[in-house]
Parts: C-alpha cells; sequence; structure tokens
C-alpha cells in the first residue's frame, strides 16, 4: 500500500475546528490528479471542475497563464470552473472536520502540521506555492477547463 505523505490530524485538529479550511481551501498538487500522466489528469480534472473543484491562479500574474493550478471550490462558489478568491469556506469542511479521507484531501491540507494554537504550512506561500507546482502541467489545466466547459 501506498504511503500518503503529510502530517495526520490530531486532537488539536479537532479543537481547531477547521480555521485554516474556513479562510480558503487548500490546493492541490499534479500528482493529487495522477501526474505524470497528462491523459489521466485531464480525464479527473475535467470531471472535477465546476463540480467541487475550481481553477485559481496568483493573483499578482494574472495574465499570466503559466501561473494557474486547481484547488476546492468554496462554499460560495461552488460550480464555478474559474475561482480566483482570496477567501472562502472549503467545500469538504463539515462540523466534523474534513468529509475526504486523508489521502483524498488537497496537497497543501495534507501538508498541514498540527502544532497549537494554530498549523505550520509546509508546502510553501499558499497560492504561490501551488502555481509554481502546476507550471510543467498548465496545458493539462487548460484543456480539461474546455472539455469541462464545453459540457
Amino acid at each position: 500500500m501506498k504511503k500518503t505523505k503529510g502530517y495526520l490530524p490530531t486532537k488539536a485538529c479537532a479543537a481547531c475546528g477547521g480555521a485554516c479550511c474556513k479562510k480558503l481551501p487548500g490546493s492541490t498538487a499534479p500528482k493529487d490528479w495522477g501526474a505524470p500522466d497528462r491523459k489521466k489528469m485531464t480525464r479527473r480534472l475535467t470531471a472535477a471542475l465546476g463540480q467541487k473543484y475550481a481553477i485559481d491562479w496568483w493573483e499578482e500574474d494574472a495574465d499570466n497563464p503559466e501561473m494557474e493550478f486547481v484547488r476546492p471550490s468554496t462554499t460560495e462558489q461552488v460550480g464555478l470552473i474559474r475561482d480566483p478568491s482570496w477567501g472562502g469556506e472549503c467545500v469538504f469542511l463539515t462540523g466534523s472536520g474534513c468529509s475526504l479521507p486523508f489521502s483524498k484531501r488537497p496537497y497543501e491540507c495534507r501538508m498541514l502540521e498540527p502544532c497549537p494554537p494554530g498549523c505550520i504550512q509546509h508546502a510553501g506561500e499558499p497560492k504561490l506555492g501551488a502555481a509554481k507546482l502546476w507550471v510543467p502541467y498548465q496545458d493539462v489545466i487548460l484543456e480539461a477547463e474546455r472539455i469541462a466547459s464545453s459540457k
């Protein structure tokens, strides 16, 4: 069985109540979608975009298509294929925590190390760190968006 990289939730996570998750959903990494297999990634992203996942981008380079990435939608923006918001609650947050099993959570979420009174983020700077991971896969994001938009 393949071990998922990250920091497992602790009792501190339940006490926290999802403070990070209420601010902005954690970003995914290309491997969350099957990288380096571009066909698998495109298929998976196409099914997810506009459902519970959206394309976001690093705003300081909003005109640069090489700075896009994928993350869960915010509860206020569910159904959108593009959601560049800087705030909003993650669509997967429930009253008892994340509805996703640990291995299916976005990379950025798995890389939160519980360290009360907060967490230490090991995935890099939010949004910018995610955008950098996705640079080699911009073609996959654009193709999945094209297909999802035509449905």
